[in-house]
This record gives C-alpha cells, structure tokens and sequence, in this order.
C-alpha cells in the first residue's frame, strides 16, 4: 500500500480536528486503527476512507452514545444485523435522553417552586424588625409533623425533617405540597419528659399524607417575633421573663406556639445568621 494513499496521523488530525490521544485511545479500542504502523519509527498512517469511520464516531459520541458502546456496536456487526444493532444503539440512546429530559424537567420544577417560596417568605418578612413584637392575622394551617419526646439533641430537627422528605420521596410524592420552611410547635408537657415537640411543616392540603401525623393549627391573630441569631439565644428568648411579660400584654391566652425555621443549617453554617420567627396564639 502506496504511503501516497495514506494520511498521517498529523494529517488526520488536521482535516477530522481531533487530538493524536483520541486516535490513540479510539486504536486501543479498536474502533480505529491505522492502516499502516511504520515499524521503525511508530509512525500512523490511515486510509483516506477513514475519515467517514472517524466523523461516524463523533456523531455517535455527540449524541452522548459512550466509546464503549460504539466499541460495541462496530465489533459485532455482521452484514445482516448490522441495522438491528445501529437501531437498538440508537433506541437505547433515545430512551436514555428521555428519561434524562424527564428528570431535568423534575429538577427544573421544583427550581420553581423553591423560587417561588422563598420569594413569598422574603415578601412575609419585609419589614419585620427582630424581637419586635407584631401581631398578623394568620389563616388556618395544615401541618404533618412527627412527634418526638425527649431530650434535646442537636441533631434532632435536621434528623427528623430528614426522615420527612426521605419519606416523602419514598412514596413519589410532590414535594410542591409543602408550602412552608421547616417549623416546629412547642406543646405542653403531659409526660416527665423535657421536650415536646411536632416537628414538621405546612402542606396545601392533607391529601395525600396519610401516612404522616396531620393537624391544624388554627387562624387568629398570632404575635409574632422575628429572631436573628443562633438556637442557643433563641431559647433565651422565649423563657425571657420581659418577653413572656411583653407577649402577655398582647395577647391574653397563650395556646399554642410555633417556631418558623426561615434561615437554618439548611442554608447556612453561620448560627449567628440564623433567621426564626416565633408565633404565638
């Protein structure tokens, strides 16, 4: 075979705009090997016929089809399955894009819907100044919470929204139903234990949710106080005997209590920049 009907590798390179190491890499393969190795020097040389192989293979590979499986596909084909194979090739492929789009399309909404969400808790909070005290009219709320009695471990809030939307997840559910931060309601003790807490948060509906704790926190005029700093403060806060004063001469018949989580560990690792509102009924 005339070298004057070959290309270099160089030339190769050139005319096709890939690197010496794809061809290289494509040769181990065996998805394109030279025509003609120089057994002095090494030097690779391809038929001119090639380049359709080597422009095949980036199409292939443009369309996300891995080198492996068109490794694959170019080892196996005889004359008479040669269409079956490029077909399945290019139906897996298809299939593969698909449930990829669907998956994007999944991310892309609930992008929205977090956008959506924090545009409201950033249109709630507009105006409010922390540990001033405002009364707002609040609507009727659904809340799935799980219940926990006990001590209080650090680990307890992130551990058990954790098991809620893991939950959730489990069961395809639409996380597009939550439509709060994480919260947490303070009850009465009934038990010897120190802390009672529902930990949960405000859904758009209980359908759906029946496999979770479900109650409704009722509308009124809750007072309201915004807290920036970290938990430790918060708590200070609320057993604050000026506060407790100060909440009692706004409201008379204090019932229930909820902490709003707007600004956590969830978005940030500076507690001082923690962000919770307390409501109270």
């Amino acid at each position: 075979m005339s070298k004057d009907t070959l290309l270099s590798i160089g030339e190769l390179v050139k005319i096709c705009k890939v690197s010496h190491k794809t061809l290289r890499y494509y040769d181990q393969l065996g998805l394109l090997k030279p025509a003609l190795v120089n057994q002095n020097n090494n030097y690779r040389f391809y038929k001119k016929s090639q380049i359709t192989r080597l422009t095949a293979i980036k199409q292939l590979q443009e369309l996300g089809i891995s080198l492996e499986d068109i490794s694959t596909f170019y080892n196996q084909n005889t004359s008479s399955t040669i269409f079956d194979n490029l077909n399945h090739l290019l139906a897996t492929q298809e299939a593969s894009i698909k449930n990829e789009i669907a998956l994007l399309s999944d991310k892309l909404k609930k992008i929205c819907i977090m956008k959506s969400h924090y545009a409201e808790i950033t249109k709630n909070l507009s105006g409010n100044e922390p540990e001033t005290i405002l009364i707002k009219e609040i609507p009727e709320r659904t809340i799935i919470y799980i219940e926990y009695n006990g001590d209080y471990p650090s680990s307890i809030f992130r551990d058990t929204y954790k098991m809620i939307l893991d939950r959730l997840q489990a069961q395809g559910m639409d996380f597009s139903n939550i439509c709060s931060p994480p919260l947490s309601i303070k009850t009465n003790a009934t038990n010897s234990q120190p802390l009672n807490l529902k930990i949960g948060y405000a859904v758009k509906s209980p359908s759906g949710f029946e496999n979770f704790q479900i109650l409704t926190v009722p509308a009124g005029n809750y007072a309201c106080v915004l807290h920036k700093g970290n938990y430790d403060s918060l708590r200070e806060l609320v057993f604050d005997e000026m506060f407790s004063a100060s909440l009692n001469s706004e409201i008379s018949n204090l019932s229930t209590t909820l902490e709003i989580y707007y600004i956590s560990e969830a978005t940030t690792d500076m507690a001082d920049l923690f962000l919770t509102e307390i409501q109270i009924l």
